[in-house]
C-alpha cells in the first residue's frame, strides 16, 4: 500500500530548477535511502514531503491518518531550549487535557460526555503510542546507547553541544513510533556504537522510512530501495548502496554498447548517403539523410540519459614513484596516557608505531580519545605522560573536518598555482582530477561547500608530498562523490596516513589497518569487523543510569560471565564457518555454469536485435549477482577465520 505519493513536482530556486518531473510512490515499510550530490534538492524534497516548503508545481498525497517524524540538520524543532534533555512536554500536555477532560466528565450533559469520551480515547490511544507512562524509560535508555546518559539527562537542551542535541532529537524521533520517519543525514554526530544501534533500529522498525545519508555503510545495512538525485532528475535501484552502484554501472554499460552501436551505424549510412550521392541517386540519398538524422536524434538521447560524470572524460590518479624505505619508522609512541586530574585517565599505556608507508586508522566511540591521540602526535597536544619519537626531516600534511584557507578570495586555480608553481594547463589537469572542470576552476574558495573545500585542500597538499598525512574525520559531511575522490587519493598516495573515523565504507575501501580503543586502551586488531567484535565482548552490561533505570536492552551485547559462555561463542563461529564453506562451494559450481552460459549466449549475438543483447545483459548480471555472493561469503569466512585464531 502507498504511504505516499509523489507526483510531477517541481520545485527551482532562482531559475535554476532543483526538481524537476519527480514522482515515485513510498510503499509501507520500505526504507529508502535518498543519494546525491550536495545541493542535488535532496532535502528540499524531504521537506516538501514534510509540507515544510511548497513546491512550484505537483503534488504530494499522504494516506489518512498517516503519523510522520522529521528530523531535520538543523534541528529547528527545538522550540524551547530550557528544558532538560529528559523530558516529554508533548506527553505532559496530553496528560494535562486528558486531567481536564475527567474533570469535565463529572457534570456536564450527556452530549458532551460523549464528546469529551471521544476526545479522551483519541488521545489515550495517542498517549500510549508515544510510549505513555514508560516513554522517560525508553528515552533514557536510547539516549544512553547514543552517548548520553549520566548528569546530562538534566541539564538543559541550550547546554548542549550541537553533536549532543542532535542525538537527543533523534531519540526522541524514533521513540515516537509515527507510521512515517522522515530523517535528514541522522548519522551526523553518532560513533560507531550509535551507529550500529540505529541499523538495528531502523532494522527492525515496522513502519516506513525515508533518509538522505551520505554513510554508504549505513545505506548498505538499513535501505530496502536508494533514490539517486541528479540533474534534478530522480532514478530508482533496488537494495541499498553497492547494490545501486551495481545496477547503476550496469545500466551505463548497457547505455554504452548501445550508443557505440547507434554510432557504429551512424558511420556506416554516412558512408551509403554518400555512395547514392556520387552515383547522382537523390532519392536514395534522401532517405539516407533522413536515417542519419533520426540516428543523431536517438544518439542525443542516450548521451542524455548517461551520468554527467560519464560524459565527460574520466581521470585516474596516477601513483607517484615508490622511492621511500618501507621500514623506515616515522613515528614512535611509548607508554602514552592522558589524564585531566592525574587520577583518572582517558586512555594509558599506549603504544604506537607508523612507518613510511603504512595506513591506519583509529576507531571507537566518543570521547575515548582518539583526536586527543592524533593531536598527541602531531603535537598540537601537550602535558602527556609516556615518549614519542619522529624521524628526522620527516613533513606532516593534515586535514580535518573543516578545511581552512588563509585567503578566501582567491579562485581554485590561483590558489594550487601558488602552492604548488605549476603551469596553468598541469593545474586544470589535477583539479580535474579532483572534480573541478570547466568554469568550477574560477569559483572563490570562499563560495565552495564543505566537500569542495576538502577535495581542494586535499589536492594542494598531496602536491606537497608530505611523508605523513593526518586525517582527522575527514569524512563527515562530505557528499559520495567528495568521499570516493577523497578514497581515490589515499589510496594512491605513497606515503603514511594516520586517520580518525567512524566512516566503516571509507576505512575497508582504503584498506587501512585498524587501531581500536576498548577500556582505556588501544590496540590493532585485523580489521574493522574484529575490533567490533572484541568492543562488543567487553561493553558492560546493566549499567544504570543516575534516574536507576537500566540502560542495557535485549539488543545491547553482554559481557561473557564464563569460560563456557567463551567456549560457545567459538563453537557458534566454527559452525558459521562450516556453513559457509559449503555455501561457498554450491556458488562456485553456480559460477562455472552461468559462465558457460553467459559465453554461449556471447555466441549468438549479431546484428542490432535488441532482444539478444537484453538476454545478455541478465544473464551477466545474474553472473555478477554470484560473484558479489561469491566474495562476500568468501571475506566473511576470512574473517572468521582471524577471529578464531585471535
Amino acid at each position: 500500500m502507498g504511504v505516499i505519493t509523489v507526483t510531477k513536482l517541481n520545485k527551482s530556486y532562482f531559475s535554476r530548477p532543483i526538481l524537476q518531473d519527480i514522482s515515485f510512490t513510498l510503499e509501507e515499510g520500505e526504507r529508502l535511502a535518498s543519494i546525491g550530490e550536495n545541493g542535488s534538492g535532496k532535502t528540499t524534497l524531504m521537506r516538501i514531503i514534510a509540507g515544510l516548503e511548497t513546491a512550484d508545481s505537483g503534488s504530494v498525497n499522504i494516506a489518512q491518518g498517516l503519523v510522520f517524524s522529521y528530523l531535520s540538520q538543523q534541528m529547528e524543532e527545538f522550540t524551547d531550549l530550557n528544558v532538560p534533555v529528559l523530558s516529554a512536554g508533548h506527553l505532559e500536555k496530553i496528560q494535562a487535557r486528558l486531567d481536564e477532560i475527567s474533570r469535565a466528565l463529572a457534570g456536564g450533559s450527556q452530549d458532551e460526555h460523549t464528546s469529551l469520551l471521544r476526545e479522551y480515547q483519541t488521545l489515550t490511544e495517542r498517549f500510549e503510542r508515544s510510549g505513555g507512562y514508560s516513554y522517560l524509560s525508553s528515552l533514557a535508555q536510547a539516549l544512553s546507547k547514543l552517548g548520553i546518559s549520566g548528569e546530562v539527562l538534566d541539564r538543559p537542551i541550550s547546554s548542549l553541544s550541537g553533536g549532543e542535541r542532535m542525538r537527543v532529537l533523534l531519540a526522541r524521533r524514533v521513540l515516537e513510533n509515527a507510521d512515517l520517519l522522515l530523517l535528514d543525514e541522522p548519522t551526523n554526530h553518532l560513533d560507531l556504537d550509535g551507529l550500529e544501534w540505529l541499523e538495528e533500529y531502523l532494522q527492525t522498525y515496522k513502519g516506513t522510512v525515508l533518509f538522505i545519508s551520505h554513510d554508504r555503510y549505513f545505506i548498505d545495512k538499513t535501505a530496502t530501495r536508494t533514490a539517486e538525485l541528479q540533474g534534478a532528475k530522480i532514478s530508482f535501484y533496488k537494495g541499498g548502496y553497492s547494490a545501486f552502484q551495481e545496477q547503476k554501472n550496469r545500466d551505463v554499460s548497457f547505455r554504452k554498447l548501445t550508443l557505440s552501436r547507434l554510432e557504429q551505424e551512424r558511420v556506416r549510412q554516412l558512408e551509403v548517403k554518400q555512395t547514392m550521392l556520387s552515383h547522382r541517386k537523390m532519392s536514395a540519398y534522401h532517405a539516407r539523410e533522413k536515417a542519419v538524422a533520426r540516428l543523431e536524434d536517438q544518439i542525443a538521447d542516450e548521451r542524455d540519459k548517461l551520468p554527467q560524470s560519464e560524459r565527460r572524460m574520466n581521470f585516474h590518479f596516477i601513483p607517484r614513484g615508490d622511492k621511500r624505505d618501507k621500514s623506515r619508522v616515522l613515528l614512535n609512541l611509548k607508554e602514552a596516557g592522558l589524564s585531566w586530574d592525574g587520577v583518572s585517565y582517558l586512555f594509558s599505556q599506549v603504544d604506537f608505531e607508523l612507518k613510511a608507508l603504512d595506513k591506519k586508522v583509529l576507531v571507537g566511540p566518543n570521547g575515548c580519545g582518539k583526536s586527543t591521540l592524533l593531536a598527541m602526535i602531531m603535537g598540537t597536544q601537550q602535558n602527556y605522560q609516556g615518549e614519542l619519537s619522529l624521524a628526522s626531516g620527516i613533513r606532516f600534511g593534515h586535514l580535518g573536518q573543516y578545511a581552512k584557507f588563509e585567503d578566501e578570495s582567491k579562485n581554485l586555480l590561483q590558489e594550487l598555482q601558488e602552492r604548488t608553481m605549476l603551469l596553468e594547463g598541469d593545474a586544470r589537469n589535477l583539479l580535474a582530477r579532483y572534480g573541478f572542470r570547466e568554469n568550477d576552476i574560477y569559483k572563490e574558495i570562499a563560495v565552495l561547500s564543505g566537500g569542495e573545500r576538502s577535495r581542494l585542500y586535499l589536492c594542494c597538499l598531496l602536491e606537497e608530498e608530505p611523508d605523513v598525512l593526518f586525517l582527522d574525520e575527514p569524512t563527515n559531511h562530505l557528499d559520495i562523490h567528495s568521499r570516493e575522490v577523497l578514497e581515490d587519493a589515499i589510496m594512491d598516495f605513497n606515503g603514511a596516513v594516520l586517520a580518525v573515523s567512524h566512516d566503516r565504507y571509507f576505512i575497508e575501501k582504503c584498506g587501512f589497518g585498524v587501531n581500536g580503543f576498548i577500556g582505556g586502551g588501544v590496540q590493532a586488531y585485523a580489521s574493522y569487523a574484529s575490533y567490533r567484535h572484541f568492543a562488543r565482548l567487553l561493553q558492560p552490561d546493566n549499567r544504570k543510569d543516575t534516574h536507576g533505570e537500566e540502560t542495557a536492552g535485549n539488543d545491547v551485547p553482554t559481557v561473557p560471565e564464563s569460560a563456557v559462555e567463551v567456549k560457545q561463542n567459538l563453537v557458534k563461529l566454527r559452525k558459521d564457518k562450516r556453513k559457509l564453506t559449503l555455501e561457498i562451494k554450491e556458488l562456485e559450481a553456480a559460477i562455472a555454469k552461468a559462465e558457460a552460459e553467459l559465453e554461449e549466449a556471447a555466441d549468438t549475438l549479431s546484428g542490432t536485435d535488441p532482444a539478444a543483447y537484453q538476454a545478455y545483459a541478465e544473464l551477466q548480471s545474474g553472473l555478477e549477482e554470484l560473484y558479489e555472493d561469491f566474495f562476500a561469503k568468501s571475506s566473511e569466512a576470512e574473517e572468521i577465520t582471524k577471529l578464531l585464531e585471535e
